[in-house]
C-alpha cells in the first residue's frame, strides 16, 4: 500500500487518503457521512475532503474505536422460544 498522501494548500485530503490514514475503506467513510458520524468533512465543489487536523483529532478522540462499536445492532431473533 502506498503512503503517498497528497495534502493541498489548505491542509485538506481526499476521502481515499483519509480512509487510508484511518485504516478504513472509503465506503465506510461515505456511510459514516450519511449517518453523520465519523470525522467531519468539507465539500469543495462536489468533492469531499477532510482536514488533516480533523482526522488526527478524531482519531485521538476515538482511540477506543472498534469495528463492533460502529456496527449495526443485532437484529432480534424471529424464532419463538421452544422452536
Amino acid at each position: 500500500m502506498k503512503n503517498n498522501i497528497e495534502i493541498d494548500q489548505l491542509g485538506l485530503i481526499d476521502c481515499k487518503a483519509a480512509a487510508q490514514l484511518l485504516g478504513l475503506t472509503d465506503r465506510t467513510l461515505r456511510r459514516w457521512r450519511q449517518q453523520r458520524t465519523g470525522p467531519k468533512c468539507v465539500f469543495v465543489g462536489r468533492s469531499v475532503k477532510y482536514r488533516l487536523s480533523e482526522i488526527n483529532d478524531w482519531a485521538t478522540r476515538t482511540q477506543g474505536y472498534t469495528r463492533e462499536s460502529h456496527s449495526r445492532p443485532a437484529r432480534p431473533s424471529s424464532k419463538k422460544k421452544g422452536e
